[in-house]
């Protein structure tokens, strides 16, 4: 309680410094569950990554992929689709004979593409739950919109089975709009007996093309978080630097107004030690308001951003415990900052 009364006994400089710790906590936080969800999510795509082996095109490749008849299916493409206030992500496949489809994506009614879908690129779609949104009927079928080409929904991927997958969009691979069939870059080819055989035959046609092991490329990871969250990441990142400088502004002005009291305690007989655990423990009761202030915060913010996008993303605690250790150093730094503030002045003159 006296800390908490030393802290009350200069309130604008303490708010100042609560503000700017909740900043850099909130912004830490923010940015650490969106990243460790995206990242959460394409560490599970390493189960569908080891069931195939995946090729880097380098060439334009719209016309080579719709003229073939090798079995494939492409890496998720990210596209955004308008529903009501927000945007709905949906990671669009392209299957062409694909024969793992049955045991990478169960379907809640088994039903898959048939020959005819391959052949001709029928306008047919396996959906995730969380799409089922955006279906509507005619004369009792289900249809969705993707990119303005109506397709018609034929089943849904079993969330049991691949969760990750409720915003999946499965479509043969000849449907595919030639812009987003020019945007992708891998293709995955499903092992088994003759997988060799058949990426021979891929390579005979594509020839500008490349092994790449994506099961363990924290490179390509990386690179799909940031394609999708480029735009929140760079304006919470931008949010931590600002909370940081007013961190370091804060306790400039913090330091100034508690001169008076480390004076009296300097004059009192009170070491250097305990003049820094004094201030250190005040900040501790700072960051861990400011800490409790973030957690609330950052939940309303994720539900928001969920309800923006139309995907659920989950708090982790875990995530915020890494935000307060953060807090918790920037507290130390604060704290090296006021001490070298008060021992820079005369004691005697804030006795008079």
């Amino acid at each position: 309680m006296k800390d908490v009364k030393e802290l009350l006994s200069t309130p604008l400089s303490t708010i100042f410094l609560l503000l700017g710790i909740l900043l850099s906590i909130f912004s830490i936080d923010l940015v650490c569950q969106l990243i460790g969800s995206e990242l959460n999510f394409y560490g599970t795509m390493k189960k569908f990554h080891s069931n195939n082996i995946s090729l880097e095109l380098h060439t334009e490749n719209k016309n080579i992929l719709k003229n073939m008849e090798e079995s494939y299916i492409t890496e998720p493409i990210t596209i955004g689709e308008k529903y009501s206030n927000g945007i709905v992500r949906i990671l669009l496949l392209g299957s062409n004979n694909y024969n793992g489809l049955e045991k990478q994506f169960r379907t809640i009614g088994d039903n898959y593409f048939s020959e005819e879908d391959y052949k001709n690129g029928n306008k047919v779609a396996i959906i995730g739950e969380n799409l089922r949104k955006l279906t509507y009927k005619i004369n009792g079928e289900s249809y969705i919109d993707i990119q303005e080409v109506r397709y018609k929904v034929i089943d849904y991927i079993d969330n049991n089975e691949r969760s990750q997958w409720i915003t999946g969009a499965i479509i043969p691979a000849k449907s595919m709009p030639n812009e987003l069939l020019n945007k992708v870059k891998f293709i995955n080819v499903y092992k088994k007996s003759d997988v060799e055989s058949e990426v021979n035959k891929i390579r005979e046609k594509i020839t500008n093309v490349d092994f790449v092991n994506l099961e363990e490329s924290l490179g390509y990871v990386l690179e799909q978080v940031w394609s999708y969250n480029s735009g929140a990441i760079k304006g919470l990142s931008f949010g931590i630097i600002i909370g940081l400088l007013n961190c370091i502004i804060a306790s400039l002005f913090w330091s100034k107004d508690i001169r008076k009291n480390v004076s009296i305690k300097k004059l009192l007989g009170a070491s250097k030690k305990d003049i820094f655990f004094d201030i250190l423990h005040k900040l501790f009761i700072v960051n861990l308001a400011a800490f409790i202030i973030s957690t609330f915060a950052v939940s309303i913010s994720l539900e928001t951003i969920g309800r923006v996008y139309m995907t659920p993303i989950k708090y982790k605690f875990y995530y915020s415990s890494i935000a307060f250790i953060i807090s918790i150093l920037i507290a130390y730094i604060i704290t090296m900052i006021t001490l070298c503030k008060t021992n820079s002045f005369k004691v005697t003159e804030y006795i008079r």
